[in-house]
């Protein structure tokens, strides 16, 4: 009976967390939901906001993704026209403080996709 514990810790070790993605806020201040995530640009290259940011030129907002180094994210607009293609706005906060407000574009330069903070 002295091993049960160990068995259900165990157990619960290796239930993968799902906590990716945990960090990442829409407009009205709520998690970001499946549809959100899957919303695509509407300029024709149809990158979706989940490739977008997690792969994103800049390491705040990847970090922001994943939940790291105190980053969260918030999308202040989804989509809008740019001249080199559509855009989101991302405010990114650090431990609760805003670090940069950033665009992350459509456009890919090698494997990530152009980004100015």
């Amino acid at each position: 009976m002295a091993f049960m514990p160990l068995l259900l810790g165990a157990l619960v070790l290796a239930v993968p967390s799902s906590s990716a993605m945990a960090d990442v806020y829409s407009p009205n201040g709520v998690l970001l939901s499946s549809a959100e995530w899957k919303e695509a640009s509407t300029d024709g290259k149809k990158v979706t906001v989940r490739d977008a940011l997690t792969n994103s030129a800049s390491r705040m907002i990847t970090s922001g993704v994943k939940g790291v180094n105190g980053y969260t994210l918030t999308v202040m607009s989804f989509w809008s026209d740019s001249p080199d293609g559509d855009e989101l706005v991302i405010e990114v906060r650090q431990n609760g403080s805003v670090k940069a407000t950033c665009e992350v574009s459509s456009t890919k330069t090698g494997t990530t996709y152009e980004t100015t903070c």
